[in-house]
């Protein structure tokens, strides 16, 4: 009796095909990462510009002393980060008995198509906001 039974070695193209399904997935799950991942790269170099030049300018007017202190805001258009506003209030302390003592808030803001350093976009615009009291050392003592 011969038998009709035949063995073969190998992949039948189902098993190929979903194979190739389950590889297909898996390198769109791979790209969709690393396009999450630019884009959180991105908002973080923009925000860490934005601290940069938010801390620069606390640091400006701490050099430059109390006297040169009014109240009021003046806003500005930093050069570092394009689409972005940098607003600096400067108020007199809240429930301050004494003249001598001043709050400054630096914020800075971006838009959503600010860039960030190497020209990576960010998805979503932000702020940083920075506090800080400023006293007149030389003035009375509180």
């Amino acid at each position: 009796m011969r038998s009709d039974m035949h063995t073969s070695s190998g992949f039948t193209l189902v098993e190929l095909l979903v194979a190739s399904v389950f590889l297909a997935f898996g390198a769109l799950a791979v790209v969709s990462l690393h396009i999450a991942a630019n884009k959180a790269q991105g908002q973080a170099s923009t925000e860490q510009i934005a601290q940069q030049i938010a801390l620069d300018r606390i640091d400006r007017i701490k050099a430059d002393g109390f006297s040169a202190l009014s109240n009021g805001a003046t806003s500005t258009k930093p050069s570092e980060l394009p689409g972005s506003t940098m607003v600096v209030s400067v108020s007199s302390y809240p429930n301050a008995f004494s003249t001598h003592l001043k709050n400054v808030s630096v914020t800075v803001s971006w838009s959503s198509d600010a860039k960030g350093r190497n020209g990576a976009s960010p998805r979503a615009g932000g702020a940083v906001v920075f506090n800080t009291l400023i006293v007149d050392e030389l003035g009375e003592q509180l």
